[in-house]
């Protein structure tokens, strides 16, 4: 099969589904007792997207990981073994 434009696959998809994959793609490599910003664009890199996106996803994967860090489950798995 061709290989498809970013553009062309970004548009064909939901913008949610991409942000929810990145969302899952981020946590499955997070240490949470380590500062998770150095992995989004690790995990942007991971997917085709378009390049006026990017910005915007990264900012919603620091909203998500904010969220996230307040509730009592971030700190009881920070301070979880490997």
């Amino acid at each position: 099969e061709r290989e498809r434009d970013p553009e062309q696959r970004f548009t064909g998809a939901s913008e949610a589904l991409v942000r929810g994959s990145l969302v899952h793609r981020l946590f499955e490599l997070w240490k949470f007792s380590e500062d998770p910003a150095p992995l989004f664009d690790t995990v942007l890199a991971e997917v085709a997207l378009p390049p006026d996106k990017v910005d915007a996803l990264r900012e919603a994967l620091a909203k998500i990981v904010e969220s996230f860090r307040a509730l009592p489950l971030h700190a009881q798995l920070a301070e979880s073994p490997d």
